[in-house]
């Protein structure tokens, strides 16, 4: 498995407790195959556009970043792709990831090509306070 699927994960989980133990649990996890690593595939590809065409502002970004967020607020499980069905197959916690996809915290990120960067502002309130 591609080190930079555990890097998407790893940037999402930031400093969420519930995700980065899941983070850890599936990196620690015996190699994923067959249709398990598809899918573990077709999450990270998700949540690596979700991040990066979350702030878009050209037409076709935007309608792909609505594509993937339809399809992770989505409640079906009817299908073994669907968002619910992927999570419970990998043993993540679908409410989890939405819930850190939606946090403040995680919109306040700047992006630095396809990983986020927390920027302190300390300097700032330090040099304000002289």
């Amino acid at each position: 498995m591609n080190s930079d699927h555990y890097k998407v994960l790893e940037t999402l989980s930031g400093d969420d407790p519930v995700l980065g133990f899941e983070y850890y649990a599936m990196q620690t996890h015996n190699a994923l195959e067959g249709e398990r690593a598809l899918m573990f595939a077709v999450l990270v590809d998700a949540l690596d556009t979700y991040i990066k065409t979350r702030n878009a502002k050209g037409h076709r970004k935007r309608v792909e970043f609505n594509e993937v967020d339809s399809w992770i607020r989505s409640r079906t499980t009817g299908s073994p792709f669907a968002f619910e069905s992927i999570c419970d197959s990998l043993g993540f916690n679908p409410g989890a990831i939405r819930f850190s996809l939606k946090s403040p915290r995680f919109n306040e990120r700047n992006t630095i090509g396809r990983f986020h960067q927390v920027v302190s502002h300390r300097g700032l309130d330090s040099a304000s306070a002289s």
